[in-house]
């Protein structure tokens, strides 16, 4: 893992750096978003850490960062608004495709999920995800309008007992993409405190290998990783 910088835009136009984590890997590439930098969402949260992990088993590189005002990143954390954090992902974004030739892929936790889901929906063409892999994503911020305008692939996966995405009403709003791969948890909540969490590396790197982009030699971009 090498440690890695950002550079944003406030709203003043003051330039702004974030602080990111790559993990070597590769063509296939990630961005993981954090969840809620709020509620102390950052990038040594669990779930991110298992993501990663799923991602490196199936050979695929990613790239994880800091939302503006937390920890190393530069600005104010009560910027975090969610037309910012879309903003952070994008530089986080950009960034791998200077560092892998891709296919990408957008990744997230709780929050995160609803950033990566929106991010991956307004890429650039260069760097539009290939794939979507969704963690616990809250049904307040799955557009089902956004989940139709993304043509990448989908994954999802979310705990039976999750508070912020009751399973019924979560399958309804992704009923809109029958192409969805759905993975459920049993006895798992939004937080993974009660089970779950060693199911999520295995998981992710299943739907990876699925898509036919992991275990592959790592091949650099630009300076490398």
């Amino acid at each position: 893992m090498t440690a890695r910088e950002l550079r944003v835009r406030n709203a003043a136009g003051e330039e702004l750096t974030l602080e990111a984590r790559a993990t070597e890997g590769g063509p296939a590439a990630a961005v993981v978003a954090p969840p809620n930098p709020l509620y102390g969402g950052t990038i040594d949260n669990l779930v991110v850490r298992e993501v990663e992990s799923g991602l490196r088993l199936a050979g695929a590189a990613s790239l994880t960062f800091n939302y503006r005002g937390v920890e190393g990143s530069q600005g104010s954390l009560h910027d975090n608004t969610l037309e910012v954090a879309v903003a952070d992902y994008g530089a986080a974004l950009a960034e791998l495709a200077q560092l892998s030739p891709g296919p990408y892929f957008a990744a997230g936790y709780s929050f995160g999920a609803g950033v990566a889901l929106l991010a991956a929906r307004h890429a650039a063409p260069e760097v539009a995800p290939a794939g979507a892999l969704l963690i616990a994503p809250p049904v307040g911020l799955l557009a089902e309008a956004d989940l139709q305008a993304f043509s990448g692939k989908l994954f999802v996966l979310l705990g039976d007992d999750d508070e912020y995405a009751p399973i019924e009403r979560l399958k309804q709003i992704v009923s809109v993409r029958p192409d969805v791969s759905l993975h459920v948890l049993a006895g798992a909540d939004h937080f993974f405190h009660y089970g779950g969490i060693g199911d999520i590396a295995p998981r992710v790197a299943e739907c990876v290998r699925a898509w036919g982009c992991g275990n592959s030699p790592p091949a650099l971009r630009g300076g490398g990783w």
